[in-house]
């Protein structure tokens, strides 16, 4: 049986459980909050995202419709269905910033310009001028 959960980010650090399920009871009813969770690294400090348990999948469809994309403590919060960690798709690279495509770096398909940091990445840049020959061998 599916659970009926809905992974809510973009979350305040000050923001706690209570204040989490009291939002989700304000928008889609009281009956239909079980509760909720926010999770925290290894000091206990959150990490800006967490899950709301619903009653039933009607209450998590209304969930999603009526929470996403509205103002909790000042901030734009996202929601969206909970995807149980046995069903999420594996990571094929464990540090996946210094493989992104957007940073330039190994197994970038990016031939030059400026990345999402606004530096230039490692890729090829062509030179300013018109192209020089080119040699057998490569560039001299």
């Amino acid at each position: 049986m599916p659970e009926n959960k809905v992974y809510v980010s973009n979350l305040p650090f000050s923001v706690d459980e209570q204040a989490l399920e009291d939002a989700f009871r304000a928008g889609v009813g009281r009956s239909a909050v079980t509760g909720a969770e926010i999770i925290r690294n290894r000091e206990g400090q959150p990490k800006g995202f967490g899950f709301v348990m619903l009653s039933d999948y009607e209450a998590m469809q209304q969930a999603i419709e009526k929470m996403h994309r509205t103002s909790l403590m000042g901030r734009d919060i996202s929601v969206t269905r909970a995807i149980p960690k046995d069903q999420m798709p594996p990571r094929s690279d464990p540090d996946r910033r210094m493989s992104s495509s957007r940073a330039g770096g190994p197994g970038s398909r990016d031939f030059g310009g400026y990345n999402s940091y606004g530096r230039l990445s490692g890729g090829y840049m062509p030179p300013a001028g018109p192209m020089a020959p080119m040699r057998r061998g490569g560039l001299e």
